[in-house]
This record gives structure tokens, sequence and C-alpha cells, in this order.
């Protein structure tokens, strides 16, 4: 059911969909986990070598 202000997926009608919400989670994990090292390394390279 879905509900006001709901910042996630309705619950699954079918098995497949519950799969999904499965796999959309775990994908994710990693793509922040990517993203922050990312920002990570552009962050270390913007203040290791400034441009003067």
């Amino acid at each position: 059911m879905s509900t006001k202000l709901q910042l996630n997926f309705q619950d699954a009608a079918s098995y497949i969909m519950g799969e999904f919400l499965r796999f959309h989670d775990y994908i994710m994990i990693f793509v922040v986990f990517i993203t922050i090292l990312i920002v990570y390394r552009i962050s270390l390279l913007l203040f290791k070598f400034p441009s003067y």
C-alpha cells in the first residue's frame, strides 16, 4: 500500500516484483559505495594538487 510522502516502492504484488525490490536494494549498496569512493578520490585530487 502506498502512503503519502513515501520514499520507496510499494509492497510487491507478485513474487517477481518482490525479487526485483530485493535486487534493487542489493545494487544500491554498491552504487552508494562506488559514489562515496569517487567523491573521496576527487577530493584527494583537489586538495593534493591545488591549481594556482
